[in-house]
């Protein structure tokens, strides 16, 4: 069972914020009489003038509690993030919305076997006359029912065996149009990779500089940023790099101690520039 449950709350900064340059999430809770408390914390840097390359730090606890549903077993529940998005909504004031999961078994449901009192006075226990008829009207009754489930079954296998020609057929078929599809696939993807090397000012190596032009630097100050949820629930911290000027693939990798195969399941790395968004997921150590 999974139910996701919405979190909303405004962040009231100390000082002006010019613009988040990065921004992560990491949670803390425990379980107990039938709800999940604990704080979602916020933490990252950002600049409190757009004209200075000076950062500030800012790191924030927001407490949350959530009901576990009655149908969940509350031993079992965890805790996941499904969404997490921020904006800047005034100056000194940063919104986060944040969707997070309950998760646990379901609670089996109580059986409750009736057992029917038989009366004693209802139990026969003469033996008729005719019992030898009544036995052999049984046998031939069980003889008739033994041709019928053999006949029901030859037909079950006659039909199962026009659906293995079905599907085989229909395997066929699928399999001839992948292949039409990859020469497709192939054919495009060679005339992608012939457009990205004629494109300047786009990364496509790890160790390639950004080389942008200044306007590019120009943000707008509510750009929302939504990260989807992750599949692996190991990974409880996002971290969101604003990228700046003269970094690399490779030194965002080096910084947040990443790799390029997680880096590239959550972005597009062909055409990344400066003041673009990377979503670093970082792996929680057991």
């Amino acid at each position: 069972m999974r139910e996701i449950i919405p979190f909303c709350k405004d962040i009231v900064f100390k000082t002006n914020i010019a613009s988040i340059t990065s921004i992560s999430l990491e949670h803390e809770e425990s379980v107990s009489n039938g709800e999940v408390s604990g704080n979602f914390i916020i933490f990252g840097d950002y600049k409190i003038h757009s004209d200075t390359t000076e950062k500030e730090m800012f790191k924030y606890r927001l407490p949350f509690t959530a009901l576990i549903p009655d149908n969940i077993e509350e031993s079992s529940v965890m805790v996941d993030i499904d969404n997490f998005t921020y904006e800047q909504i005034e100056n000194d004031v940063l919104k986060v919305n944040i969707d997070f999961s309950l998760e646990g078994n379901e609670k089996e449901e109580e059986r409750v076997e009736v057992l029917e009192e038989i009366d004693d006075n209802e139990i026969v226990s003469d033996v008729p006359d005719n019992i030898e008829e009544i036995y052999e009207a049984i046998d031939n009754f069980v003889e008739m029912r033994k041709k019928e489930e053999e006949k029901e079954l030859l037909e079950s296998n006659e039909e199962n065996i026009d659906e293995v020609v079905e599907d085989i057929v229909s395997e066929q078929i699928e399999n001839l149009e992948d292949v039409r599809v990859n020469n497709i696939n192939v054919e495009l993807e060679e005339e992608i990779e012939d457009d990205r090397n004629d494109t300047s000012n786009v990364i496509i190596q790890n160790n390639v500089t950004l080389d942008v032009n200044a306007e590019n630097n120009n943000l707008e100050e509510k750009e929302i940023v939504t990260m989807e949820k992750v599949e692996h629930s190991e990974y409880v911290t996002y971290h969101i790099h604003l990228v700046g000027n003269d970094e690399t693939i490779d030194s965002i990798l080096k910084r947040y101690g990443s790799s390029m195969d997680i880096l590239k399941e959550y972005n597009d790395l062909s055409n990344v520039k400066i003041g673009d968004k990377v979503i670093i997921p970082e792996y929680l150590d057991e």
